[in-house]
């Protein structure tokens, strides 16, 4: 079976390459955007089939980038990344939401596969998220990079182990 595609978006970049090592090392294909401009640029470029959307809601853009993928893409899954202050019940279209780590250490890494893992493995509940308020798409940054040899590879350039 091929690997898993999950696209993380968060304006966090910590938040999203200490996550997306996580996928990758666990075989996932992770995929960044800082924001729903390169989002959309990334799934426009790469005609990308999307297994999971970890998104935060309060990202400008994002829930509307959800609610567009998931109408194409109808197995997509979405899993909230909550900021600490965040109400978890405020989580748009999501199968999961989750807060951030305050602290990124091993139990953290632990916990956060296992709730990607449980994504996966359960019928799509879809909790509603909601968009913040006077949130839209305009006024976007794009761009962004990452350190690291083959972090967040491009999926035709990389071989992939297939753990699933």
């Amino acid at each position: 079976m091929p690997s898993k595609t999950v696209l993380i978006m968060d304006r966090d970049l910590g938040f999203v390459f200490w996550l997306g090592q996580i996928l990758d090392s666990a075989g996932y294909q992770a995929l960044p955007a800082k924001s729903s401009v390169d989002a959309i640029a990334l799934q426009n470029e790469l005609h990308l089939e999307i297994d999971l959307l970890i998104l935060n809601p309060s990202l400008e853009g994002g829930c509307e980038f959800a609610e567009t993928v998931r109408r194409s893409q109808e197995h997509l899954k979405i899993m909230a990344a909550l900021d600490e202050q965040e109400d978890p019940n405020t989580a748009v279209m999501a199968d999961a939401s989750r807060h951030k780590p305050s602290v990124r250490d091993r139990v953290s890494k632990l916990e956060w596969l296992a709730v990607i893992e449980q994504v996966f493995a359960t019928h799509r509940t879809c909790q509603a998220l909601q968009c913040s308020p006077g949130k839209g798409t305009t006024g976007l940054e794009g761009g962004y990079s990452f350190p690291g040899p083959g972090y967040f590879a491009i999926p035709a350039l990389r071989h992939r182990r297939e753990i699933f």
